[in-house]
């Protein structure tokens, strides 16, 4: 065995360089960053484009300016969330997760790649996305030690690759699981999964991503002393990473054969490079890489027998590293060389005790890992323990609440109908306190009175009183729920001046429900949104028309020998929205218009009178009408300002 027969930590950080990249440039494609900053110059609007391209810039920043990545993530997180763009907030929150993965911040990875998983899972069909996610768990499962469980994971999204046919993602990962066996020390099950990899990157001809994998496969067969195939290897990548001008990769390149070459006996060649990387290395401060060719050059000094020039090499960068123990492993592999270097140079003394420090080292390293892998496994015994006796407690606390609620149900039921009632009794009382206040707030409490039509209330209770003597609790329980949420929508819209579409929408609902429930679900509606309209977006008054949906109901189907068809409908034209209300009822003619029911009468005054105040601050810009024709139906037709929380 050559002198760095333990040297497969060395060669771990070696490939770790390549992995690292490898992961996150996978799959993606880069535009210049300089046309990217110019369209966000020329780009004003606030809107969805713009948060991707500020995603873009970030990701174009990674690697040269790591603030850079974290600012322009940062502007997309905060305008995705404002627009609501949700597949676009999973995404950042994503880049978060990689971020913090830089920063070694994990519990913060985990924070954010959770969240981003989350919003993948509501938002449904994303398998590939939250897949792509996982790669960021394998750092670190890696980051804690824990590479066989890094490996599990790594293998479940290659084969979600393989089920998929995705032939570039699969080639990515084959070279993800080869490294992580690589770490576990199954060098040949490494190999296999590499020499995969490489052969399906030849196929789909991706020279970028072959090029890495070639350096990949060609440091894991040189600790297995294949030189001549592993240098064939490492030669080809670095003729693809000179055409790609990529100054890091052919660093690790030239690196890789240095070290071949100081094994190999040629060590003026590894000298020239190794000399070449150092330059780098030293500029960046990368003490690592620097600790590591220190050694190479040891072993081409050995060769040359100057053994002077090997000591001082090693004594210049030992100290980087001595003492640190996240490094036990290199700094067991320079204190070997020394005892090589002082073993040919004759000085049996200075090499017995260099040998012996690294063997304690080795050991040592060793014993860490024993121990780290022993706290994992205890952590995660009591964690699973934890899991098992909170699934038990909440499965016993689950039971004893069905018991409890299969004796109390009806109980409780009563006591929401008694706070109802106090509700209504309330409701009642503040209309009543109310009557003297100014015409405004007088038009919004009748229109509060119409809504909230007692003769429906009781019928509403009686049907819910009903379905409780009868047993059906569940039922019991979503009617007295709808209701509840009706009331407490009524007494909250009651005084505001607009909401958005979708809370009407969910009033309205509920409203129709109750009503299909008084009349034996003897009508059926329809609710039709045009597409250009969002209904979180548009603001409109609240109840503006639930009398006529009333009318529809109570007297347009009434005594109907067909079933009822309620229609409401909302489109967009232009700056305006046109609200219809369509039933098939009865329908009358313009001179039974006058003789409609007392309470129609009404609610027809009351929306003449409240389209009249909001004209007053709109100048005329709300509008309605009504169109009947007898035994076909009638129509309602609001036109109404198109007004929007964002614009």
């Amino acid at each position: 065995m050559n002198v760095f027969e333990k040297l497969g930590c060395l060669q771990k950080v070696s490939r770790s360089i390549v992995l690292v990249v490898f992961c996150f440039f996978a799959g993606l494609s880069f535009s210049q960053p300089k046309e990217l900053l110019k369209k966000l110059r020329y780009h004003q609007k606030e809107d969805t484009v713009k948060a991707k391209l500020y995603y873009e810039i970030a990701r174009n920043s990674f690697g040269m300016d790591t603030r850079l990545y974290k600012a322009y993530t940062d502007s997309s997180f905060q305008l995705a969330t404002k627009l609501k763009f949700s597949r676009q907030i999973a995404l950042t929150h994503a880049a978060y997760g990689f971020y913090y993965t830089l920063t070694n911040e994990w519990g913060k990875t985990i924070h954010h790649l959770k969240k981003s998983d989350s919003i993948y899972k509501k938002m449904g069909g994303n398998d590939f996305l939250i897949i792509k996610n996982q790669a960021y768990y394998t750092n670190y499962y890696k980051f804690i030690g824990d590479y066989d469980k890094a490996l599990e994971n790594s293998l479940k999204i290659l084969r979600y690759y393989e089920k998929h046919n995705l032939k570039e993602d699969q080639a990515k990962e084959l070279g993800e699981v080869a490294i992580l066996l690589s770490d576990l020390s199954r060098s040949a099950e490494a190999e296999k999964y590499f020499r995969k990899s490489v052969a399906m990157l030849r196929e789909l001809k991706d020279t970028m991503q072959l090029s890495r994998m070639l350096l990949n496969l060609g440091a894991e067969i040189s600790g297995k002393d294949q030189y001549a195939e592993a240098e064939a290897y490492i030669g080809e990548a670095l003729e693809f990473q000179k055409k790609l001008n990529d100054q890091e990769h052919i660093l690790s390149c030239k690196m890789n054969l240095a070290s071949i070459y100081s094994e190999t006996n040629r060590p003026h060649k590894a000298l020239q490079l190794a000399n070449e990387c150092d330059a780098v290395y030293e500029m960046y401060s990368d003490t690592i890489r620097m600790v590591m060719l220190s050694m190479y050059k040891s072993v081409a000094y050995r060769s040359l027998k100057q053994y002077d020039k090997a000591i001082e090499g090693l004594k210049l960068r030992y100290p980087l590293i001595k003492g640190n123990p996240r490094h036990l492993g290199l700094e067991s592999n320079v204190q070997r060389e020394f005892y090589h270097v002082y073993k040919a140079m004759g000085n049996t003394d200075l090499a017995l005790k260099y040998l012996e420090g690294s063997k304690a080292l080795f050991e040592a390293n060793q014993d860490a890992e024993i121990q780290r892998a022993i706290s994992r496994a205890r952590e995660e015994f009591e964690t699973e323990k934890k899991q098992k006796e909170n699934e038990r407690l909440k499965q016993e606390n689950l039971l004893k609440d069905l018991q409890i609620n299969q004796r109390n149900y009806f109980i409780y039921g009563s006591v929401l109908l008694i706070l109802l009632i106090c509700v209504i009794a309330v409701i009642a009382l503040r209309n009543n306190r109310l009557k003297s206040e100014k015409a405004t707030v007088e038009m919004e409490q009748r229109l509060l009175q119409t809504q909230m039509n007692p003769h429906f209330i009781f019928n509403v209770l009686h049907a819910i009183h009903t379905s409780m003597l009868k047993h059906d609790t569940e039922e019991s329980g979503k009617l007295l729920t709808s209701f509840a949420r009706l009331v407490r929508s009524i007494l909250q819209h009651s005084s505001i001046n607009n909401i958005s579409l979708s809370e009407e929408l969910n009033w309205l609902k509920d409203y129709i429900r109750l009503q299909q429930l008084r009349f034996s679900d003897s009508f059926n509606f329809t609710i039709d949104i045009d597409e250009a309209i969002s209904p979180d977006n548009l603001l409109l008054p609240p109840m503006l028309i639930q009398p006529f949906i009333e009318n529809a109901i109570e007297h347009g189907f009434s005594d109907l020998d067909k079933p009822g068809e309620l229609y409401i409908s909302y489109r967009k034209n232009k700056n305006e929205v046109e609200i219809r209300i369509a039933d098939n009822g009865h329908g009358f003619t313009s001179d039974d218009l006058n003789k409609i029911k007392e309470h129609e009468s009404m609610a027809v005054q009351i929306t003449e009178k409240r389209i009249n105040l909001l004209n007053k601050r709109r100048k005329g810009a709300f509008k309605f009408e009504i169109v009947s024709t007898p035994n076909e139906g009638t129509n309602v037709l609001f036109s109404i300002p198109y007004l929007t929380l964002f614009d």
